[in-house]
This record gives structure tokens, C-alpha cells and sequence, in this order.
């Protein structure tokens, strides 16, 4: 999964991207709950959405790139898990202001 994200839209709490996933069992054992297994202080999952978030900790560099590896576990017994790894692309956005000419 790759995100492209541009330096002036980062601010605390920004959605990044949301992880899906899906699970064939069906009540609670359908249950779904994601972690980052690579912990970065400049990102957080939530556990029952999957909504990838920025913290506001650490700063970002345009043209950083930041890998997340995403695992999602069911509640089933045994549980069962799945890694996904997620790369976040950080660019630089350059406005170009317009002129105007009055004459």
C-alpha cells in the first residue's frame, strides 16, 4: 500500500489512510482489532477502525519515505493475524501564485 502525503497538509490528528480488512468467521470471533507492529511516534492506528492518524510527535521531511507495518488480528480461537506494510510518501507542496498584470 503506498500514501502520498503533502508536507503542508500534515497537522495533528491528519487521517492518513484507513487499513481494511476482512474476516469470514461471524460474531465475536469476527472481530477485528489492528496494531502498528513497527511503532513510529509520528503515526497511530486506531485499534477497531483502522484509521491511520499522525500523533504530532517528530517532525516529517519532504521526500521521507516512512514504512508502517500494519498487523491485523482476529478474535477467533486460535487467533489469527495478517501484516500488511504501508509506505508513506512525504512530498513538498509548491505553490505557484498567480500574477496579475494591470495596465
Amino acid at each position: 500500500m503506498l500514501i502520498h502525503v503533502f508536507l503542508f497538509q500534515i497537522t495533528l490528528g491528519l487521517k492518513v489512510t484507513t487499513v481494511n480488512a476482512t474476516d469470514r468467521d461471524s460474531g465475536l470471533n469476527s472481530k477485528l482489532v489492528y496494531e502498528l507492529t513497527t511503532p513510529d511516534q509520528r503515526f497511530q492506528i486506531d485499534s477497531s477502525s483502522g484509521v491511520v492518524s499522525v500523533t504530532g510527535s517528530g517532525s516529517f521531511e519532504a521526500g521521507e519515505d516512512y514504512s508502517l507495518d500494519v498487523t491485523v488480528y482476529d478474535s477467533g480461537e486460535p487467533q489469527l493475524s495478517s501484516l500488511e506494510t504501508a509506505s508513506i510518501q512525504v512530498y513538498e507542496y509548491i505553490s505557484r501564485a498567480t500574477t496579475l498584470l494591470y495596465i
